[in-house]
């Protein structure tokens, strides 16, 4: 898309690149690659329709590289012509390349190009009929040079919607970018809007320029199926119908091996969905949903991303469709997204409970391990996804928790385990007693990281000694001899406290 100066210049080239019409030219195959060879001139035929604002062909080539140094770049100076239907010839667009600032800021005129391997010829309101492209090579060619053709023509008085269009993505109280395209003789347009089918057109700009071809648009802060129009000489041109919805934001319920719980924010009450599935390319389409969630089953479901998208009641029509995530790195899994037991500073364990969701789940269980069997310490009913519980009286050494969930039909769901090591009220803990001469010393202690803990035998020998760098320390034995063993823990050359603890076989 040329922009200005008109035609090319140094500045912005041959202008923008235009996707959209990129990608158009290529599904109705308007190009051609050919070889051509030393001194042969190429001639293609072109039928130009009627009704054409702008005719563009375009010559390009991967010209051989030049040795160091050389006076001139180009080696395979190929040159493009267009003929008429009456023989005329349109040579392509040049520029004065003089290193002067006046040289090189003027216009693009017709003229041989000797200097790049891009070459175009572009003609307003072409007659009808069999035009000629040629294409000529010297006689110096190094080696046969391939070369490609790409053509295309804009109708008169055309304009188009680029953005908004069907099922685009348009959240509502966001800031969008309306495009169109337009080679309309008219310079300015009125912008309107409507919620569709609503015959009230209302105002967004009484004065767009056309040619900018874009227009900044904060959208209405509503649900509704809506339309923009551009207005021109009396003619309204309208977009195709978009439905403006708040975004949406997929989440995961639960995660189980044999189903997902996929759930998301309300667009509006009267809003259906679309949910789609991640296939081996793409997004596709699986089932219309009426409310926020969805259970499926894995074995007809093995998708592992999921999204959503409104739909509109009275219309087929989609608004933003959310994000895809991939459930299986959301850190949920059957119901559980987080478990956590912290040791505090006043000697309570805080247990706190995350869901995912609370779908069949009546109550919501605390249990802890006494005597190597887990016991309900605490029980809440599942009225929100977030739960807390203290355990004011924890055990010295290891406290181990679980959290559980009783669904309505009292199916009970069971957690992951957490522990926390407690030291007790001396500040420290050691198992087992007695332990293995070759076996490991567990040392549980609350100091900050800086103590010691030394080991003695009966004649206060020091056998080995070991920083308490962490909550829980494993001391490996040296195949002690059986018997009684003295410890000390020491923070900073300060005495905290000392024990003992027997060896055997």
């Amino acid at each position: 898309t040329d922009i200005d100066p008109p035609g090319p210049d140094f500045q912005s080239g041959f202008g923008n690149l235009d996707l959209k019409k990129s990608l158009e030219h290529v599904y109705r195959e308007q190009f051609i690659h050919e070889i051509i060879d030393a001194g042969q001139t190429r001639s293609i035929p072109l039928s130009i329709p009627q009704n054409i604002y702008q005719a563009k062909i375009t010559l390009v080539w991967n010209d051989p590289t030049a040795a160091l140094f050389s006076p001139k770049a180009l080696l395979h100076d190929l040159d493009l012509v267009l003929l008429d239907p009456q023989g005329n010839e349109y040579s392509p667009w040049v520029l004065n390349s003089f290193p002067n600032a006046d040289s090189l800021r003027q216009a693009a005129h017709r003229g041989r190009d000797t200097l790049n391997n891009v070459e175009q010829v572009t003609l307003n309101f072409p007659q009808a009929g069999l035009w000629e492209i040629r294409v000529s090579a010297p006689l110096n060619l190094l080696d046969q040079q391939k070369f490609a053709l790409a053509w295309n023509w804009d109708t008169m008085k055309h304009f188009e919607w680029v953005y908004p269009y069907a099922n685009a993505p348009t959240p509502a109280g966001k800031e969008v970018i309306l495009h169109w395209e337009s080679n309309l003789p008219d310079s300015f347009g009125r912008l309107e809007w409507r919620p569709w089918p609503s015959p009230d057109w209302r105002l967004i700009d009484n004065a767009v320029d056309l040619k900018a071809g874009f227009r900044r648009w904060t959208l209405p802060d509503t649900f509704a199926e809506s339309q923009v129009r551009m207005v021109v000489g009396g003619n309204n041109l309208n977009s195709s119908i978009f439905l403006i919805s708040k975004e949406l934001r997929m989440k995961i319920g639960f995660n189980c091996p044999d189903s997902v719980m996929l759930y998301w924010n309300a667009a509006h009450p009267s809003a259906e969905y679309q949910l789609f599935g991640l296939g081996p390319t793409q997004l596709a389409p699986l089932a219309i949903v009426t409310d926020t969630f969805i259970v499926l089953q894995k074995s007809n479901y093995p998708q592992a991303r999921f999204a959503v998208a409104p739909l509109a009641p009275w219309k087929d029509a989609q608004g933003p469709r959310s994000p895809a995530p991939d459930i299986y790195t959301q850190g949920v899994e059957c119901y559980f997204s987080n478990f956590l037991a912290e040791l505090k500073e006043n000697l309570q364990i805080d247990l706190t409970l995350t869901l995912g969701t609370t779908y069949q789940v009546s109550n919501v269980l605390f249990e802890k391990m006494v005597d190597g069997v887990f016991q309900k310490i605490n029980e809440q009913a599942a009225n929100n996804t977030a739960f807390e519980f203290t355990d004011d009286a924890p055990q010295t050494g290891a406290n181990i928790y679980r959290p559980v969930l009783l669904l309505h039909n009292d199916t009970p769901i069971i957690g992951d385990t957490a522990t926390v090591y407690f030291g007790g009220e001396k500040g420290w803990w050691l198992f087992p007693n007695p332990v293995s001469s070759s076996g490991v010393l567990n040392v549980v202690s609350g100091t900050d990281g800086d103590a010691v803990f030394s080991l003695f035998d009966v004649m206060g020998k020091m056998v080995l000694s070991q920083k308490l760098e962490d909550i829980r320390v494993e001391i490996p034995l040296p195949e002690l001899p059986r018997g009684i063993y003295f410890y000390k823990i020491n923070n900073q050359n300060k005495f905290l406290g000392e024990g003992k603890f027997v060896v055997e076989d």
